[in-house]
């Protein structure tokens, strides 16, 4: 028997481990040191608060009735799965009442030597049905922006906080910056439109994007909005020895350094660490203590950040969470998304109503206006349309029901390209022109820039690989992350495209050892419906400075452009393609891009000219570099490579058919040693040699 006991024990440390790998940490002692660095008067309103709280327990004010808080969630999504159901927000509002009010049914799992002191705290949320203009809500609000990726305090003020005296806030949204999400203690200092929770949507609820494991973060969030700490204190750094000496000013809270697996004979500072607390870092997280109850009871006791109000009997009628409220049937709040945002023309498309704020039953009714489509008009919930012509279109959507109705109408919600027409290959891009992205005398020639914060792609002048522009991202700027891309118009190939290839010259700097920007280009088929990832170069190997570090923004001199190529090879068939540009910001420095250069082999091209298009890429390269070459008949093809003293130290030859070609240098030669070498390319009676430089 003490051998299975011990399986099942290493098997239960395993999985808890492999849970808390990928798992990511509050960060409210940081967000709350920040804010008392803004506010140096929060340190004194702190002290007074832990008076107050030590006063109010001592005087034994503790009752058993019940506080309940009206509870609202804002939901800032970017039409994909972290505009999650209401079901989800019900199933995370169903999770805290039972943890809350000590309901949980894991409750028999509880380690033996904590049993006693788990506590029903007698606070429950419901989820308001009165909004602060006294309308009939869900206490569910929706906002659509790409900030949701690696959200901060940005989004709150987007999709702005209810009155806090009233309404317990919390944000939802795809990723929060550096965290699964954070709270902040109880503060007159702190902007009433910040105060609340803001956490990963995956961190919500047990179903659709949540899981078991993470369920418990909220719980553990708004613990920290109502006074708690961390049981190792008020510091983002478990498993320090130094741990052992502070403190949660919880007295029935064990001493502990802190723990972020699940390991519960943990003994961190002298004594039987309370794994299982729901603020540890466990993810096997049961019950708060006696002693953190009655914290959490003082705080909301407290004037302070308004806590006291939320509970009191007129504000729960005024928000329609009091006992025996009875909610009236909602008017529709509208909202709609569509699959494909980048079509070419006579495709069809899916909208999908996305309305919310009320049941839909047999009462609702849609009407739809989609001017320029095929049909402009329609009354079904999720209706196809398609678009005979290149343009941006507008749409409307009215819904009601049995209360009213409500409408709403959007700007340019997809963009529809013509397949014969656009920009003609070849295509260069040198960003000469002030007016980028937009081409003043044909607009089906417009480059578009997609933001994915307040900072993104711009004409600049300050540098430039050739002539006086180029295209450059503030990384330095953004939140870690986030994406920003531009993205050709529509480029036509033409039926007798045997090869494309792309280049571009690319400058950029790494501020640290832990930048990790990240530039991608992708190609599309297909007007911009799906992308296909053809280059990707992160940190040291997109850095073109030699690897030195810049702090200030780095702005690039002649030396520090690097021209990179883009295999198109499978894409020469396509009659048409995009181009997308895109950076995923990772705490480093500036990035520019100029002259993009999108050449063809077409099939009545010579031989003389067509050579011409033979390329080595990446150049220079340190692991591997690539061949390519394209030809318009059946050819005889040799290459040879030499070192910096002509020497030969490789030679391939065979025969080929039409299209474009590649072949790997170390299929060729085996380079290990970093230095200049020369790659001569012979088709039929023609050559061509290019260099290369080989790095470490």
């Amino acid at each position: 028997m003490y051998r299975i006991y011990t399986l099942l024990a290493l098997l239960v440390f395993f999985i808890n481990v492999g849970f808390s790998q990928d798992l990511k940490l509050c960060k409210t002692p940081e967000m709350n040191k920040l804010m008392q660095e803004k506010h140096p008067e929060m340190k004194q309103e702190r002290i007074d608060l832990e008076k107050f709280t030590k006063q109010y327990i001592a005087n034994k004010n503790i009752t058993d009735e019940v506080y309940v808080i009206p509870i609202v969630f804002h939901i800032v999504h970017n039409n994909g799965t972290e505009n999650i159901s209401k079901e989800q927000i019900l199933d995370a509002v169903r999770i805290l009442n039972e943890d809350f009010r000590k309901q949980n049914a894991d409750t028999t799992q509880i380690v033996s030597a904590f049993k006693s002191i788990a506590a029903d705290s007698y606070i429950e949320f419901r989820l308001a049905k009165i909004d602060p203009d006294g309308n009939c809500t869900e206490g569910i609000t929706r906002t659509q922006s790409v900030l949701t990726t690696n959200a901060g305090e940005n989004v709150k003020y987007l999709a702005p906080a209810w009155p806090r005296d009233k309404y317990f806030n919390v944000w939802v949204v795809k990723s929060v910056d550096g965290a699964a999400g954070y709270a902040y203690y109880p503060s007159d200092w702190l902007d009433p439109e910040v105060d609340g929770v803001i956490l990963n949507n995956t961190y919500i609820g047990s179903i659709g994007t949540g899981t078991y494991t993470r369920s418990r973060a909220l719980t553990h969030e708004i613990g920290h909005s109502m006074n708690l700490m961390h049981p190792w204190g008020n510091s983002n750094d478990p498993g320090l020895a130094e741990n052992c000496y502070d403190d949660d000013e919880v007295e029935d809270t064990p001493n502990t350094i802190g723990n972020t697996t699940c390991i519960l004979t943990a003994e961190s500072c002298g004594s039987l660490d309370n794994v299982q607390n729901y603020m540890e870092y466990s993810y096997c997280t049961k019950m708060y203590t006696y002693g953190q109850k009655d914290r959490m009871r003082a705080a909301l006791n407290s004037y302070t950040g308004d806590r006291y109000y939320l509970w009191q009997a007129d504000n729960l009628v005024a928000t329609g969470t009091n006992d025996g409220y009875i909610s009236m049937a909602c008017i529709p709040t509208v909202e709609f998304g569509i699959n494909y945002t980048n079509v070419c023309a006579d495709y069809l498309v899916q909208y999908n109503d996305l309305s919310y704020n009320a049941e839909v039953d047999s009462s609702w009714s849609w009407n739809w206006s989609f001017p320029g489509g095929i049909p402009s008009s329609s009354t079904e919930q999720n209706p196809l349309v398609k678009y005979s012509s290149g343009d941006s279109y507008d749409v409307s959507l009215t819904v009601a029901n049995s209360t009213g109705s409500n409408s709403l109408s959007k700007s340019a919600v997809v963009s529809v390209f013509n397949t014969d027409s656009g920009e003609s290959a070849p295509v260069f891009q040198g960003f000469e022109s002030s007016s980028f992205p937009t081409n003043t005398s044909d607009a089906e020639k417009n480059w578009f820039i997609e933001s994915g914060s307040d900072q993104t792609w711009y004409r600049t002048t300050y540098a430039s690989a050739s002539g006086n522009a180029s295209l450059v991202l503030r990384n330095n700027y953004i939140y870690s992350g986030t994406k920003n891309s531009f993205t050709s118009p529509n480029i036509i190939l033409g039926n007798n495209t045997i090869s494309a290839t792309l280049t571009f010259k690319v400058a950029y700097a790494r501020s640290s050892i832990s930048s990790t920007d990240y530039l991608k280009v992708y190609v599309s088929p297909n007007c911009g419906r799906t992308w296909h990832l053809r280059y990707a170069r992160s940190g040291a190997t997109l850095a073109t400075n030699g690897g030195v570090y810049v702090t200030n923004a780095f702005i690039p001199d002649a030396e520090e452009w690097r021209q990179d190529n883009v295999s198109l090879a499978g894409y020469a068939d396509s009659t048409m393609m995009r181009i997308k540009f895109e950076c995923t910001s990772g705490d480093g420095n500036y990035l520019y891009i100029d002259d993009i250069d999108l050449t063809i082999v077409t099939s009545d091209q010579s031989e003389e000219e067509i050579i011409q298009s033979a390329n080595v890429y990446p150049n220079p390269f340190n692991n591997s570099a690539t061949i390519s070459y394209s030809l318009n008949q059946v050819s005889d093809v040799s290459i040879v490579i030499y070192d910096i003293a002509g020497k030969q130290i490789g030679f391939i030859q065979k025969t080929n058919m039409v299209g474009n070609h590649e072949i790997q240098v170390a299929e060729i030669a085996d380079i290990k040693t970093e230095g200049i070498y020369f790659v001569n390319i012979k088709i039929n009676d023609y050559s061509l040699t290019r260099k290369m430089i080989k790095i470490e």
